[in-house]
């Protein structure tokens, strides 16, 4: 059993026991902006990137726990954040674990040594253990115990894992795993993705405005080029075509009339 989630989405609680400590606190949530600003003015833009494979955002969950902390939360050696996936693999398996390509979205992960970075961390006042260990994607890190689902018939024991960050594992299902292969996936955010022979990240990967990370095939990394608000072009568009907003059927029907190659822009 798989587990994949949106990259950044999380949520901070404690790791004795599962109590919450914050909501889960999604990707695009912008409270964190002002901490993005104090990373940058401490860090080097290009070392940064060669370590992490992103560039600091708002969407880092760094950012986020910082941002926490300006609220109150004492976030100490007792508490642990983790994504979205991370968490239902703990609900189903009482396991604490992340992977790679989830940990590589933190902005606290160095892709190029596979490990969390802790005097990173501990400059921002921030225990290493705040992360889960991270594992290659894929590795099974518990077996399903969860009450509520061996209830409705599914086997105690099956084997669980942190599947990957949600883009990764659709491209990863189309086949797309080898250089010179692009997938486009759209959701709410929209991403061109592609994959290379794993390698050190440098100045030309940072001047590209492409972001990296670790694939979930093993000595591959992928690299990904980002538009946050794919589902609301989208939704303009249909705003824009018609004098009322246009149906999703309608949109399928001017598609259906269009040929395959690109036409004018009018």
């Amino acid at each position: 059993m798989g587990v994949s989630s949106m990259a950044e989405s999380g949520l901070l609680l404690e790791r004795a026991d599962g109590t919450l400590r914050s909501p889960i606190i999604p990707w695009f949530d912008m409270s964190s902006a002002g901490q993005v600003e104090k990373i940058r003015r401490v860090s080097n833009a290009l070392e940064s990137f060669c370590k992490t494979g992103i560039r600091v955002s708002f969407k880092c969950s760094l950012a986020k726990l910082l941002w926490l902390q300006e609220q109150g939360v004492l976030i100490g050696q007792d508490m642990i954040r983790m994504s979205v996936a991370d968490y239902i693999v703990y609900r189903l398996t009482g396991e604490i674990s992340t992977d790679y390509s989830l940990a590589g979205r933190t902005f606290a992960f160095r892709i190029d040594r596979k490990e969390w970075d802790a005097p990173w961390l501990k400059e921002w006042g921030l225990p290493v253990n705040v992360f889960p260990s991270a594992w290659p994607s894929g590795e099974p890190v518990g077996r399903l115990s969860a009450s509520e689902l061996t209830n409705l018939g599914l086997p105690a024991g099956i084997p669980v894992v942190v599947a990957d960050h949600d883009h990764i594992c659709a491209a990863f299902g189309a086949g797309v795993i080898e250089p010179k292969q692009v997938f486009d996936s759209m959701g709410t955010a929209e991403i061109l993705f592609g994959a290379i022979i794993g390698r050190g990240l440098g100045e030309n990967d940072y001047r590209s405005g492409l972001s990296y990370g670790c694939h979930v095939v093993t000595g591959h990394i992928y690299w990904v080029g980002g538009l946050s608000a794919s589902g609301g072009s989208l939704e303009w568009l249909r705003s824009v075509l018609g004098q009322s907003s246009l149906t999703y059927d309608e949109l399928d029907t001017l598609q259906k009339e269009m040929g395959i190659e690109p036409g004018d822009i009018l």
